[in-house]
């Protein structure tokens, strides 16, 4: 088994500790950072290699994918974090050139090669990530969803949210890695300029009231939620707040497991917020954060991720 993300990811880690419990599992890490200068990654279609592909590990050896069972496809795509000066900046021709062939490599090597279970496999990651197509399959499977235009058009921006009494949060369609954009309460400089709205695409949302939210789990076929009580309508700047367990219907949560399941994933983090008799869904990570709400609710969700990676593992060598 392998966990694919950055050599320093406390997830990664944290899992891979919790399954050395296991006498008959190995778990790596092939860290997606340092590809670059680590001599190790290899692919060829010579014969006389066998169709090599190796990959480097986390204490330095290599790995060939055709060996492993079970990969975590956490973080593939990041910036390497060796090869290059302190001075190196995203505009330097090189420092792209580095991080693309790397990251490219890497997925390549994996998708060519790799015939093991992927949690997730990284092209229904990737599809998952999209606001519009979370939205459309949440409504698809029965979920609750907010009023929401994604638009750059000035009139249609401002004609939905005259419809929604202007009650409408403003988000970014993909976050930015390294400055990241938090939801905010619709203001009137955001429909000011109708140069602003056509510059970049946004999402535009019903905002739903309340300061009870709902993390939802999905490892497989297991289900865990946990609550979070927070005023902040973006909880994820600060995580000073109130987190507990909390009991999910079984009617609901069949539906986040088919809404999961629609999106070719095998684990998914759901967001959704409490206000009234039903959660209303707000949108799925497919790779998302879970050891804050553990340490703040005491959760065994590390325990249930390596449980499920386990069985999956076990699954593939009997396939």
């Amino acid at each position: 088994m392998a966990i694919v993300s950055h050599h320093n990811d406390l997830h990664a880690h944290t899992v891979q500790r919790e399954l050395a419990k296991q006498k008959d599992i190995q778990c790596h890490i092939i860290p997606s950072d340092r590809i670059s200068e680590s001599g190790l990654l290899t692919w060829t279609n010579l014969n006389e290699r066998e169709n090599c592909s190796v990959l480097p590990t986390y204490d330095g050896q290599g790995i060939d994918v055709r060996e492993i069972d079970t990969i975590w496809y956490r973080r593939g795509f990041v910036p390497q974090e060796v090869g290059l000066n302190d001075n190196a900046t995203h505009a330097d021709v090189t420092y792209n050139v580095i991080n693309n062939s790397s990251s490219w490599a890497l997925y390549g090597l994996l998708l060519s090669n790799f015939r093991g279970n992927w949690i997730n496999d990284p092209s229904a990651n990737r599809i998952a990530e999209n606001k519009a197509v979370q939205l459309k399959v949440a409504q698809e499977v029965g979920l609750a969803t907010p009023k929401t235009l994604i638009s750059s058009d000035p009139n249609e921006v401002r004609k939905f949210c005259s419809l929604l009494k202007n009650q409408v949060v403003v988000k970014t369609i993909r976050p930015c890695r390294h400055t990241p954009i938090v939801t905010q309460k619709l203001r009137p400089e955001h429909l000011a300029s109708d140069e602003s709205i056509r510059l970049c695409p946004a999402i535009y949302q019903e905002y739903i009231p309340g300061d009870r939210h709902l993390r939802v789990h999905v490892f497989g076929d297991l289900v865990l939620a946990s609550s979070i009580e927070s005023s902040n309508l973006d909880w994820r700047p600060d995580i000073d707040f109130k987190c507990h367990s909390y009991d999910l219907n079984e009617t609901l949560s069949s539906k986040i497991r088919q809404a999961v399941q629609a999106l070719n994933l095998k684990m998914g983090i759901v967001d959704l917020k409490l206000n009234g008799e039903e959660p209303t869904f707000l949108e799925i990570n497919p790779q998302g954060q879970f050891l804050f709400v553990e340490a703040l609710s005491g959760a065994p969700l590390t325990a249930a991720m390596a449980e499920f990676l386990y069985s999956e593992s076990l699954g593939a060598r009997l396939a």
